[in-house]
């Protein structure tokens, strides 16, 4: 057996232990603080992201109320990080930079059917 496939398996153990440590923790009545392992602990106590459903373990974005964490704080489209940067949201909490939005949906003029951009700050 390779190394990689050996700590594969080893991995693998590791992440059914945890998984029945924690649905063990979970099943208890008592209410024993130090029982928690990290795992159980992140599951249970730290926000959520919106987008991904992962705990956020770093910055908190927050966006119209909702909570992201640094993954599902990034552009849809090109996956830059939106913060400090203008940005839309849509209705399924997915964000675009304003580049790309207007990549995807591009302003035309009326008149001459030519593209409107914005200039940058506006």
């Amino acid at each position: 057996m390779s190394n990689e496939n050996l700590i594969k398996k080893d991995q693998t153990e590791i992440d059914h232990l945890t998984k029945f440590l924690i649905k063990n923790i979970d099943l208890s009545n008592e209410p024993n603080f130090f029982e928690f392992c990290f795992v159980s602990f992140q599951n249970n106590s730290l926000e959520k992201c919106v987008v991904c459903a992962l705990p956020i373990t770093d910055r908190i974005f927050r966006v119209t109320g909702k909570r992201y964490n640094g993954q599902g704080s990034s552009c849809m489209q090109c996956q830059k990080s939106v913060d400090g940067i203008p940005f839309t949201i849509y209705p399924t909490m997915q964000i675009d930079s304003i580049d790309c939005f207007h990549e995807k949906f591009p302003l035309g003029c009326y008149v001459c059917n030519r593209t409107i951009l914005s200039l940058i700050g506006q």
